[in-house]
């Protein structure tokens, strides 16, 4: 079943399990929902302290980034922002998606098998990053954790201290994003930019145990 919301981005059933798979805030997904005129799953309603937080600072920090005004208060401008929000988080679960590996590309790029391709995801020695989408589903690796050479360097490291709770969403965003506290020589990098240049890893892994 898909639905258009009234900007005319098509709202899918299968959209609803994209998001909550890769950690979009419930308020977020209902937004999407309502527009559309799909029901609401019973794991998506609101409990009344999670209507009373509204936005998280970590929600209103991806919007200010992007130069959103008016969040603080209960306006229209706030639900302007709000829809923006959910629209802005659903297609980034979209292009997550298309911007991952299957397993047995993986497994070829990195010359192994599909089992010892698995294997690395998890563990104490695990050096590559994977999600599903589904519990039956396939694995799916996003790509920036590759690079010419092969995995990007101490992603092993990296991996090892990302807690479970930080969503594929997030973790793939904050790999991606530059950030103010990776300069070198004048210029903001991402993670994944900072290490693939060799830079001292530790300022990454920082950042990472914040998230």
């Amino acid at each position: 079943m898909t639905i258009s919301t009234p900007n005319d981005t098509q709202i899918g059933t299968d959209d609803v399990q994209l998001m909550v798979r890769l950690g979009v805030p419930a308020a977020l997904i209902r937004i999407l929902l309502n527009e559309a005129g799909l029901p609401i799953p019973d794991n998506l309603m609101p409990s009344e302290q999670a209507e009373s937080q509204g936005l998280s600072p970590t929600e209103k920090a991806v919007l200010r980034s992007g130069g959103a005004l008016g969040l603080d208060g209960n306006t229209n401008a706030t639900k302007a922002e709000k829809h923006l929000m959910a629209l802005k988080h659903l297609h980034e679960c979209r292009e997550l998606v298309e911007q991952s590996y299957e397993l047995e590309v993986v497994a070829e790029r990195l010359r192994i098998s599909p089992e010892a391709t698995k294997a690395c995801t998890s563990g104490r020695a695990r050096d590559l990053y994977a999600f599903k989408l589904a519990d039956n589903g396939q694995w799916l690796f996003p790509k920036w954790q590759f690079y010419e050479l092969g995995r990007i360097p101490n992603l092993h490291s990296l991996l090892s201290v990302v807690e479970e709770s930080v969503s594929p969403l997030v973790f793939s965003r904050f790999m991606l994003m530059k950030s103010i506290d990776l300069e070198n020589d004048e210029e903001c990098y991402s993670p994944r930019d900072w290490l693939i240049r060799g830079f001292e890893p530790e300022p990454v892994l920082m950042l990472v145990r914040d998230l």
